[in-house]
C-alpha cells in the first residue's frame, strides 16, 4: 500500500513539472470552488501524459486504481481521440449512486472525503478569525472532533444495519456549476461528446486545430463581433 503511494507521489512530481511548461485556461465556475484549470494537449504532451499514465496504472491492482491512478493526477479528457472542435460550458452537476454494492462500497471512501473537506473548512475559518482567544479555537476544535466522532458513529451505524436500510449517494442538494466541455473528434466527426472539467486536478484536452479551413471559420473571418459570442454578416 505504501509503495503505490510512493509511486503516485513519483509519477504526480513529473506529471506536474511537465504541465508547468504549459499554461492553462482558467474556466471560472461556481464562486465556492476553485477554477478549473485546462491545458491544451498537442500530440507531444499528450503522449507524455499517456506514458506517465502507464508507468502509474499498470503497477496498480484494479482495486487501487481508483485511490492511486492517474485520474488522482491529472484529468485526462480525450487521451485516446483527438478533438478537433470543442467549446466550453457551465453545467450543474451532481453525482447520484443507487446500486446497493456501490453504495456500500463506496461508504467508506465518502466518509473520508467528507472528513477532510470538513476539517479543511472549519479550521481555516478558525486560523483565518482573529478575533478568536486561544481558548475559542482549542474549544472549537474540540467541537470539530466532536462531529467527526458522532458522523464516524452514524456511519458505522449505516454500515452494519446496511440490509436494513434504503441507503443512496446523491449530491443534487449541493449541486454546482461546472465547466462541461464538448468535443468532436478526428475519428468521430458526426458524433459530439462532453465531459466535466475537474476543480480539483488538472484538466487536460488533447486538441490539434483543423488545418483546412471550414465554413464557420470563414464566416468567422469576415463577420463583425457584435457582443460576446454574438455575430452578424451583412448580406451584400
Amino acid at each position: 500500500m505504501a509503495s503505490f503511494q510512493t509511486l503516485h507521489d513519483e509519477v504526480k512530481e513529473i506529471t506536474l513539472n511537465v504541465l508547468q511548461q504549459y499554461t492553462p485556461l482558467e474556466i471560472d465556475t461556481d464562486e465556492k470552488l476553485e477554477s478549473s484549470k485546462l491545458y491544451i494537449a498537442d500530440e507531444k504532451l499528450n503522449e507524455k501524459l499517456l506514458f506517465l499514465q502507464l508507468k502509474l496504472d499498470s503497477e496498480l491492482d484494479e482495486s487501487d486504481v481508483r485511490k492511486y491512478g492517474f485520474q488522482k493526477i491529472v484529468n485526462l479528457l480525450n487521451p485516446y481521440s483527438c478533438a478537433t472542435n470543442y467549446y466550453i460550458v457551465i453545467e450543474k452537476k451532481w453525482k447520484q449512486v443507487n446500486d446497493p454494492q456501490k453504495v456500500r462500497d463506496r461508504l467508506d471512501e465518502e466518509f473520508e472525503v467528507w472528513k477532510n473537506v470538513y476539517t479543511k473548512h472549519a479550521l481555516k475559518e478558525l486560523k483565518g478569525n482573529d478575533k478568536l482567544s486561544a481558548e475559542d479555537i482549542k474549544a472549537h476544535e474540540q467541537d470539530i472532533a466532536s462531529n467527526i466522532r458522532e458522523k464516524k458513529q452514524k456511519h458505522e451505524y449505516i454500515k452494519e444495519n446496511f440490509s436494513n436500510l434504503d441507503v443512496r449517494i446523491c449530491s443534487k442538494k449541493r449541486a454546482h456549476d461546472y465547466g462541461t466541455i464538448h468535443m468532436t473528434h478526428l475519428d468521430k466527426q458526426k458524433k459530439r461528446t462532453k465531459r466535466h472539467l475537474s476543480v480539483k486536478v488538472p484538466n487536460v484536452l488533447y486538441y490539434i486545430e483543423p488545418i483546412e479551413s471550414n465554413k464557420l471559420d470563414e464566416y468567422l473571418m469576415v463577420a463583425e463581433n457584435i457582443y460576446g459570442d454574438v455575430w452578424v454578416l451583412k448580406n451584400s
